[in-house]
Parts: C-alpha cells; sequence; structure tokens
C-alpha cells in the first residue's frame, strides 16, 4: 500500500519519464527543492516538509503520512545515514 503512495508522491513532483536524460533532470530538481538548507543532503524533515506543499490530503503527525517518509528513506537513503545525497536519489544516467 504504501509502495502505491510513494509512486503517487512522485507523480505529484511532476516527474517525467519520457527521457532518462529527463527523468535525470527532473529528479535533480526535486532534490534541490526539497533541499532547503541547500547542503546537499535531504531529511526526514526536509522530505516531510516538501510532500507538505504537494498536498497529499495527509496530516505531516498522521502515521500513513510518517509511513510514506520512512518509505521514502527507505527506499533512497542507500548507506543509512539518515540523510539522502543527490548520488543517491538522482543516479546517474548509466546508474538508471
Amino acid at each position: 500500500m504504501y509502495m502505491k503512495l510513494l509512486v503517487i508522491v512522485l507523480f505529484i513532483c511532476h516527474l517525467n519519464y519520457a527521457e532518462e536524460d529527463a527523468e535525470a533532470a527532473n529528479l535533480e530538481q526535486v532534490f534541490k527543492d526539497m533541499d532547503t538548507n541547500v547542503n546537499n543532503k535531504v531529511t526526514k524533515k526536509e522530505v516531510s516538509k516538501y510532500l507538505q506543499t504537494k498536498g497529499l490530503g495527509m496530516e505531516p503527525d498522521s502515521d500513513d503520512f510518517k509511513r510514506i517518509v520512512q518509505s521514502f528513506f527507505d527506499s533512497y537513503d542507500k548507506n543509512k545515514d539518515k540523510a539522502i545525497t543527490v548520488d543517491e536519489f538522482a543516479p546517474k544516467k548509466d546508474e538508471l
């Protein structure tokens, strides 16, 4: 169920999967939009704030919203350091 919600979140972020180059560019822009302190890392707090702006229709304190954010981190935080880097979020073209 949460993977379906994650897919919906990605669509809400207006990602275009038509071409690999466009996908990588869109992912990089989404990452920049989430990285509010511009330290090239995204925290759960930053992801949560970003998703709140996308109108998911959920309260940020709800268990479902917290699970979506956790699922997002489980998917992208490859080294489990509690921060997502642009390389983890938007892999290079040859890594897609």
